[in-house]
């Protein structure tokens, strides 16, 4: 099956260039989806360009198919091309891809199937579906239904059983936050984040605009972080370095109003163990401004960063009562992130069997004549 587009954009005039996405080739690493306590979460549909001057493709296909294999060449060519490329990487194997965004061109691409399934609200007039599973024989899929039927169980029971390890860290992260919550000083960390704010962003911005992301992520072999993606997207790294969680959290919160209030674009980056509740990262583009937690399960490091420490906000004698439990919560909750990784591993193992029978059933030649002109066309649309 061949698929042609017109131009891609044709008929918009919106410059959306702002901040970071002004800047000439950047390459910027990202996820969008990862395991956390209540299963899968994703945030794909929040990286969409905007409905009025964007257009969203969504490559769908079995395992194995060559989806990230395309959005490679598609990021790499637009960063040749001096354009800056949001690169969402796959947290079930990293060095995959499951998107490339460009935000001045207002395009991105997706891979639309599980665990992140996306279908389209507004076909072709937004999203466009691009299948790639007619390159497959069918035939020999099904007389092989059995195997993948098995390994695709093999695997979500893996993956099932590392959300259950998640969930239990999560709850010793969140008592570990109560615990210290009672000798820290919110009156105090709140008056600071308006400070920060005056030091690094005192200059009203471009407009209120916020982006979700995720810089790190659960993992096969570990929690992922893209330090890289830090230092392209700021010179000033402000680091506040809280292994308890509780100051963190209110800190980057009040940041966060801040920021928005006084008109700038923001990246917000969550926290693996709590989507949407608990704000790990923080940036700032147009101010040249990161701030980033280094927490005791994922401590962090910058040249030229200034550190704040969270003991600042503390009691230190309230905390002092308070640290065998927390030492006990830390020791456990390194202990579950490791099991959960391990369980996360042998789903990935059991993934990587399913994309070796969905590859031996692919008509390969065609497969790569259709993946190098899906390539061109996409390209020469933007």
């Amino acid at each position: 099956m061949r698929f042609s587009f017109g131009s891609i954009f044709s008929g918009s005039t919106y410059d959306g260039t702002k901040g970071v996405f002004a800047m000439q080739g950047k390459a910027l690493d990202f996820f969008l989806g990862s395991l956390s306590p209540s299963g899968f979460h994703s945030y794909f549909k929040n990286a969409y360009p905007q409905l009025e001057h964007g257009t969203v493709l969504l490559l769908k296909a079995g395992p194995g198919c060559g989806k990230s294999q395309l959005l490679s060449r598609i990021g790499q060519k637009l960063l040749d091309c001096g354009e800056t490329v949001e690169r969402i990487h796959c947290s079930a194997h990293p060095s995959s891809l499951d998107g490339v965004i460009c935000q001045r061109l207002h395009f991105a691409v997706f891979d639309a199937t599980e665990p992140h399934i996306l279908e389209p609200d507004y076909p072709l007039a937004f999203e466009r579906v691009i299948s790639l599973d007619s390159f497959l024989n069918p035939a020999l899929l099904a007389q092989n239904r059995r195997q993948i039927a098995e390994i695709s169980e093999q695997s979500h029971r893996a993956s099932e059983r590392s959300v259950r390890y998640l969930s239990a860290a999560a709850c010793l992260l969140q008592d570990t936050e109560r615990t210290v919550f009672g000798c820290t000083d919110t009156a105090k960390v709140k008056q600071f984040a308006h400070t920060l704010a005056r030091r690094y962003f005192s200059q009203p911005g471009s407009g209120a605009w916020e982006d979700i992301r995720l810089l790190s992520a659960i993992t096969p072999d570990q929690i992922t972080l893209f330090k890289q993606t830090v230092s392209q997207l700021a010179e000033n790294i402000v680091v506040l370095d809280d292994p308890y969680g509780a100051a963190g959290r209110l800190l980057m919160q009040e940041l966060r109003q801040i920021a928005l209030s006084s008109q700038n674009h923001i990246i917000t980056c969550y926290c693996p163990f709590e989507p949407y509740g608990k704000i790990d990262h923080l940036f700032l583009p147009e101010q040249n401004t990161a701030f980033v937690l280094s927490s005791a399960y994922l401590p962090l490091e910058f040249d030229s960063q200034r550190t704040i420490h969270a003991t600042r906000f503390m009691n230190h004698n309230g905390l002092m009562l308070r640290k065998k439990r927390i030492r006990f919560n830390q020791k456990a909750t390194r202990d579950l992130i490791r099991q959960a990784c391990k369980l996360y591993r042998e789903a990935q193992q059991a993934r990587s069997a399913l994309k070796a029978c969905y590859a031996s059933a692919s008509r390969q030649e065609e497969f790569d004549c259709e993946l190098s002109r899906l390539e061109k066309t996409i390209l020469s649309s933007l």
